[in-house]
């Protein structure tokens, strides 16, 4: 072989062998940057649900202290008046997207509650379950329990439930606390359902 075709052969192998090091260099490049976009839009996606899921706390605290804050509500810990309860119905709480309202008296005392189906509106038996996070000790228990109250979510039995709870002031968030009114939601497929729906957006 001239001296020229052994040149010539020279370097297109030494051409190709570049092409295949560019060629796996780019894929590596590639694979790293789609694995960059995917994790920062994994990130994104568990910063949006957790701002979402704050968002809902920080609304279910606030509802819980519409009733928790009234003078009304004050006296109905003192006196247990049942119909100043009466208008806590299904189609109530259904507008207010709970599950569940439950109310105690300064004792710690189960003075209502209502826990109904959101699509049926139906009543559901109370869970037992509850009763340890009303332990006084637990943390939504009375005692200790500042006007900010407490919000987060709980297992209760096998399944997660969104609540928040505030003790029971005047108007004028006076005291001394005649209880506590909590205020809870299922994360149950329709939560989980509208949730999906809003990150989409």
């Amino acid at each position: 072989m001239k001296l020229r075709h052994k040149a010539q052969l020279s370097v297109i192998i030494t051409l190709a062998m570049l092409m295949v090091v560019l060629y796996v260099l780019l894929r590596i490049i590639l694979l790293y940057s789609f694995a960059q976009v995917e994790h920062q839009a994994a990130r994104h996606t568990v910063e949006r649900l957790v701002n979402q899921l704050n968002d809902d706390l920080a609304r279910l605290s606030s509802q819980v202290g519409d009733y928790a804050f009234w003078d009304d509500t004050y006296q109905f810990a003192q006196r247990y008046d049942e119909t100043y309860v009466a208008e806590l119905t299904g189609e109530t709480l259904a507008n207010l997207n709970l599950n569940l309202t439950l109310w105690v008296d300064a004792q710690g005392k189960m003075i209502f509650y209502k826990l109904i189906d959101l699509a049926s509106l139906e009543d559901r038996p109370f869970p037992s379950q509850l009763s340890e996070l009303l332990a006084a000790d637990s943390p939504l228990g009375l005692q200790g329990m500042t006007t900010e109250g407490q919000a987060g979510i709980f297992m209760v039995g096998s399944q997660p439930m969104m609540l928040a709870a505030k003790p029971i002031l005047t108007s004028t968030m006076e005291g001394p606390a005649q209880g506590m009114v909590i205020f809870g939601r299922w994360l149950d497929d329709a939560y989980i359902h509208q949730l999906s729906t809003t990150l989409r957006q």
